[in-house]
C-alpha cells in the first residue's frame, strides 16, 4: 500500500470514519441529514431583532409556501393596507385631519406674528428684515412641505414585513400610532377572510392563513400567565349580569419546543371565570388563538374562527362541490 493510500485510510477520506468533522459526506452522514432538515425548516430572521414576533406589537401572522416569504410579504402587505383603509371610520379620520389643519393653521398665523415683531425691532434694517419676513415664509412652508412627505413616507411603509426566523411564516407589523377610527389585526383578518368566502378568489399567489395578533409576550410559561389576563378582560368580564361567552383555546408551535399543550391552554382557561363563560370545543363564539413561534407568543381573540376555516383563504376560496 502506497504511503498516499495510507494517508487517506487513517483520515477517513470522504467515505471513512467521520469525513470532514465527523459529519460530513462520510460516516457522520446521520448528523448531516438532522442539521439539513432543520436548516430547511429555519431561516435567518432579517429583521435583526432576534424576535419571532416583536414584543408588545399587533399584527398578522401569515403562513405561505416556504421558499417565498418575500413575495408572501408583498402581496400579504398590500392586502392588509386595503382592508385597512377600507375598514377605517372615515368620519374619525376627517376629524382628525380637521384638528391637525387647525393646529397648522395656528402655527402659521404665530409665525406671521414672529416675523412682523421682527420687522419692527430696527427701522434701520427693516429691508433686511422684510426680506428674513419672506425667507421666514419660506421655511414655515418647507417645513410642511418636508411634514407631507413624511407622512407620505410613514404611508408606504405603514405595514412592515417581519422575519420571524421559521420558514413558511411572516409577520405584518401594524403600525404603533394608528389613525383615530382605525380596525384592528382581527377586524383585517376577518375581512381578508370572508372576502375569499365570497369571492371565492385567493387574491395571491403564495399567501395561505391569515391569523391576528393583538398581544405578543416572549414563549415563557411565566410571561404567557402574565399576559393572559390582559388579552382576556375585554373579551370575557366579570359580574353578575354579564352575558355568557362560549369559548375554546387553540394552541399551535411552530418551531417551539418543550411545552406543554395543556399547561399553556391551562395558563388561559384559568384567567376566564366559569361560570357564566363556558367552554365549547365545537361551535365557540369566540376562540382564544394561541401562537408559539420559536421565541415568541403571539394572541389574540377571535370571533367565527371556526365558520371560516381558521383563516386559511385558500379553503375559503374553494368552490364547493355541487
Amino acid at each position: 500500500m502506497s504511503e498516499q493510500e495510507q494517508k487517506k485510510r487513517k483520515h477517513g477520506g470522504r467515505g471513512g470514519g467521520g469525513g470532514r468533522g465527523g459529519g460530513g459526506r462520510g460516516g457522520g452522514g446521520e448528523v448531516g441529514d438532522k442539521g439539513n432538515k432543520k436548516a430547511r425548516y429555519f431561516q435567518q430572521s432579517k429583521s435583526g431583532t432576534g424576535q419571532a414576533v416583536p414584543l408588545s406589537s399587533q399584527g398578522i401572522l401569515v403562513t405561505c409556501d416556504a421558499g417565498r416569504e418575500d413575495r408572501a410579504g408583498d402581496e400579504a402587505a398590500a392586502l392588509i393596507e386595503e382592508h385597512y383603509d377600507k375598514l377605517t371610520d372615515p368620519k374619525a379620520t376627517a376629524e382628525a385631519k380637521g384638528d391637525a389643519a387647525a393646529a397648522v393653521a395656528g402655527d402659521k398665523e404665530d409665525a406671521g406674528k414672529g416675523d412682523g415683531a421682527e420687522a419692527t425691532e430696527d427701522k434701520d434694517g427693516a429691508k433686511d428684515k422684510e426680506g428674513g419676513g419672506g425667507g421666514g415664509g419660506k421655511d414655515v412652508a418647507a417645513l410642511l412641505a418636508e411634514e407631507v412627505a413624511q407622512l407620505k413616507d410613514k404611508k408606504a411603509a405603514r405595514f412592515r414585513v417581519h422575519h420571524t426566523g421559521v420558514k413558511g411564516c411572516i409577520f405584518v407589523v401594524f403600525p404603533s400610532n394608528p389613525p383615530p377610527g382605525a380596525p384592528g389585526p382581527v377586524e383585517v383578518a376577518e375581512s381578508i377572510a370572508r372576502e375569499a368566502k365570497e369571492r371565492k378568489q385567493v387574491r395571491g399567489r403564495f399567501i395561505v392563513r391569515f391569523m391576528p395578533v393583538t398581544h405578543a409576550c416572549f414563549a415563557g410559561l411565566d410571561e404567557i400567565r402574565a399576559a393572559a389576563p390582559k388579552l382576556l378582560a375585554p373579551h370575557f368580564p366579570e359580574g353578575e349580569d354579564v352575558p355568557p361567552v362560549e369559548f375554546s383555546v387553540e394552541y399551535e408551535h411552530r418551531s417551539s419546543e418543550g411545552f406543554d399543550r395543556m399547561e399553556v391552554i391551562n395558563a388561559f382557561t384559568a384567567a376566564i371565570k366559569t361560570p357564566p363563560h363556558k367552554v365549547n370545543l365545537k361551535n365557540p363564539a369566540k376562540v382564544v388563538l394561541v401562537q408559539l413561534i420559536r421565541n415568541g407568543c403571539a394572541m389574540a381573540v377571535v370571533p367565527g374562527y371556526r365558520e371560516l376555516a381558521k383563516f386559511n383563504v385558500r379553503k375559503l376560496a374553494e368552490v364547493e362541490a355541487a
